[in-house]
C-alpha cells in the first residue's frame, strides 16, 4: 500500500478516534455563503477544531492538512 495513503489513513483514524466531526457553520452557511462574492468566511485554526471537536469542511481540511504534516 502507497506510504501517503497510510499516512492519510492515520490521520482520518485519529481525527475520528479523537471525536471530530463535521458540522454546517451556523454563521454562514455554504448554500446562502456562496452567492455573495463580497463575503468572507470564518476559518478555525486547527487547535480551535480540536478545542471544539466540530468543524465545517474548510476547517476540518485545515485540521488534516496540520496533522499530515506532522505524520
Amino acid at each position: 500500500m502507497d506510504e501517503n495513503l497510510q499516512k492519510g489513513m492515520a490521520v482520518f483514524e485519529a481525527v475520528k478516534s479523537y471525536g471530530i466531526r463535521y458540522e454546517i457553520d451556523p454563521t454562514t452557511p455554504f448554500s446562502e455563503f456562496s452567492e455573495n462574492e463580497q463575503a468572507v468566511d470564518f476559518l478555525q485554526l486547527p487547535r480551535q477544531t480540536l478545542q471544539f471537536t466540530n468543524g465545517d469542511c474548510d476547517d476540518l481540511s485545515m485540521l488534516y492538512t496540520a496533522c499530515s504534516t506532522v505524520v
